[in-house]
């Protein structure tokens, strides 16, 4: 989360007798109505107009062999689809999209992209990764100017981070002044990264000093220095294996050990684990040997196995083993079953179980669901078989629909129907909705439906609608509401709320609005807002509000905390603090335990004091202490906490 400190009620700040502002952030007025500049503005330098390969500006590119001129592309949107189609499921289609934007004279980079508004998906962020790529290497303002006026907040920061990326290669400081400045929300997360592994690409020890000081990157550091040791290993995985040892023991550390293991066994798998057995025992070291099992469990299975056994019996020894497994069901599916028969009943032989009926499906489905069948019981045969079903049905789908219909247990049938129906309906919405009526067990009949009404409203939203309004069960359309109203609002969220404000049936609309509003967060939170409230219901209303906080504090929990200060107190203002509590505590620990103080109903405030306070002394113990003195915590629990 990249944003100013989060506001705290001054009120309490005077009561607990802290000065105002002086460590928490108290926005004037001024903060509060001004928003970020999206321009780069005059104080951030640009690239100067060359490309990556240092061309000139109005140089062309060099073309394929029999590639299409410039005057032979005459609609570009038509240009793309074609070669998509042409590339369609081929294992070189990354390639042959990329060679598609090849095609793509200098000066009409910009039409380009522009026609591919519509085309979305998997080849369309490929085809405008490309594009954009060369596009900011050539004219990063123009690219950039185009990024920022994209309204889809992914497809936004995706083209961010790629212009991004090309800015730090060539200015450093102008890049992290511009991302410093804009990236305000969680969503922004690929752009730090892209520009610190940018960075990191030349020198590491920057982009590691940069990704251990930012403060804005919070309890996301990980993920940042996890990726600086993954690139620096595969350049030099000694020097990478010697910086690592010298992080603080935590997350970073170990996320970052096992990272630095896996990307040296890329090109040195025997010296990668001899180091990996070189560490210390503990979690650090168990971490480095799953990355390697894994890894090493696509050529020797056998010897992954060795490995892993070097880990204590738990849960996590049961992980390795399970996705060695689904490696080994891929070439050898007898020694596998072999293997997972061996294994003591418990958590271990089940996620084994799961692992290769997975990887088994993809191979010989029949045998692998009559393996589960038989070796399996209870919920776990349930979930090991709908898994396995499910990818039958994407392959095959009237040989899984008619091995499903083949079992003798009606409420086992029922079941997988429910669960397998939304793989189902991707393909033959008509096929699902008539398999979903022969579902006898209410609860399932139910989930059917609504993993159904998901696929039927990717599909066509408006069709979607409309069957949504001819349910004549009204707890049945209230679950269904939900699903359809959340298709939707991926692609537009603003349209999900329309749709959910124009249902009659008042629970169904309910259902449909705080569906919206989780979704709407996400690009307008003030919206999502007054959506919340204007739920007449309180329970309902409560239920929304909480929605919308667990998105807005992750997105601008700055901006959330400035809406919570407007609420009158009472019910809904002491769940809406809570749950911003609960999401923020992370980010700022501090700032949440004042606002978990403002609760008026004890028991609520209490829990809340609490999460926030034990957050809070893990990164400033003394301060913590000191705060929970004064707070109007209960002694007996204050004591408890102190401990």
């Amino acid at each position: 989360m990249i944003s100013p400190r989060l506001a705290v009620p001054a009120v309490l700040c005077l009561v607990l007798g802290f000065a105002a502002g002086r460590s928490l952030h108290l926005p004037s007025s001024s903060e509060t109505d001004t928003k970020p500049s999206t321009q780069p503005g005059p104080s951030f330098s640009t690239p100067s107009a060359t490309s990556r390969s240092g061309a000139s500006t109005g140089t062309t590119k060099p073309s394929i062999s029999g590639s299409t001129s410039a005057g032979d592309i005459t609609d570009f949107a038509a240009f793309f689809k074609a070669g998509i189609r042409k590339a369609g499921g081929n294992y070189f289609r990354t390639r042959m999209l990329r060679r598609l934007t090849d095609q793509v004279p200098p000066e009409r980079l910009e039409e380009a992209v522009n026609a591919l508004k519509d085309i979305r998906g998997w080849e369309g962020s490929v085809l405008r990764g490309e594009l954009l790529s060369e596009w900011a290497s050539r004219d990063l303002s123009a690219a950039l100017v185009h990024a920022e006026k994209i309204q889809l907040p992914d497809e936004k920061n995706q083209a961010l981070s790629t212009i991004l990326g090309i800015w730090a290669e060539s200015d450093e400081a102008g890049a992290l002044s511009y991302l410093r400045a804009n990236a305000k929300n969680s969503r922004t997360i690929n752009i730090w990264m892209t520009v610190l592994g940018s960075i990191a690409e030349s020198d590491p020890m920057r982009a590691l000093a940069l990704a251990q000081s930012e403060s804005g990157l919070g309890g996301r550091r990980h993920s940042f220095v996890s990726g600086i040791f993954n690139r620096w290993a595969a350049r030099d995985p000694e020097a990478a294996a010697r910086e690592v040892l010298n992080l603080k023991p935590g997350n970073d550390r170990q996320n970052a050990i096992s990272t630095t293991a896996s990307a040296w066994a890329n090109t040195d798998m025997d010296a990668a684990t001899a180091w990996v057995r070189t560490l210390p025992e503990g979690r650090d070291k168990n971490a480095a040997i799953q990355s390697l099992a894994i890894q090493l469990a696509q050529r020797d299975p056998a010897k992954a196995m060795e490995l892993a056994s070097t880990i204590g019996a738990g849960k996590q020894r049961g992980n390795i083993i399970a996705q060695i497994i689904r490696q080994m069901a891929q070439t050898d599916a007898a020694s596998a079953v072999t293997y997972v028969q061996s294994l003591p009943s418990g958590g271990s032989r089940n996620r084994a179980m799961e692992a290769l009926a997975q990887s088994w499906s993809e191979s010989d489905p029949a045998a692998a669901a009559a393996f589960v069948l038989a070796e399996s019981s209870g919920d776990n045969r349930i979930n090991q078989l709908s898994n396995s079903l499910s990818q039958w049905a994407m392959n095959d789908r009237e040989g899984a629909v008619q091995w499903i219909e083949s079992l003798s247990e009606p409420t086992l049938r029922d079941q997988i129907l429910s669960r397998v129906s939304g793989s189902i309906a991707s393909q033959d919405l008509a096929q699902a909705l008539a398999l979903a009526a022969k579902i006898t067990e209410k609860d399932a009949r139910s989930s059917s439906y609504q993993n159904i009404a998901s696929q039927y409203a990717q599909q066509d939203p408006e069709a979607a609608v409309r069957w949504l309004k001819t349910l004549s069960d009204p707890d049945l359309a209230a679950q269904v509401a939900g699903n359809i109203v959340n298709a939707i609002a991926m692609n537009d969220p603003g349209e999900a709320l329309r749709v959910a404000q124009s249902l009659t049936d008042p629970k169904v609309r309910k259902n449909a609005i705080v569906s919206a509003v989780g979704q709407l967060a996400y690009s307008d939170p003030a919206l999502a807002a007054s959506a919340a409230m204007s739920i007449t219901d309180e329970p309902d209303r409560i239920q929304a509000v909480e929605q919308l906080m667990n998105t807005w504090v992750r997105e601008d929990s700055h901006s959330a905390s400035l809406w919570l200060e407007k609420l009158p107190n009472g019910t809904l203002r002491d769940w809406a603090v809570s749950n911003f509590v609960n999401q923020a505590t992370r980010e700022d620990p501090e700032a949440s335990a004042f606002w978990a103080a403002t609760i008026g109903d004890a028991n609520i405030r209490n829990n809340a004091i609490e999460n926030a306070t034990r957050q809070w002394m893990r990164t400033d113990k003394a301060a913590a202490l000191r705060w929970l003195a004064s707070s109007p915590l209960p002694e007996d629990r204050k004591l408890r906490l102190s401990k």
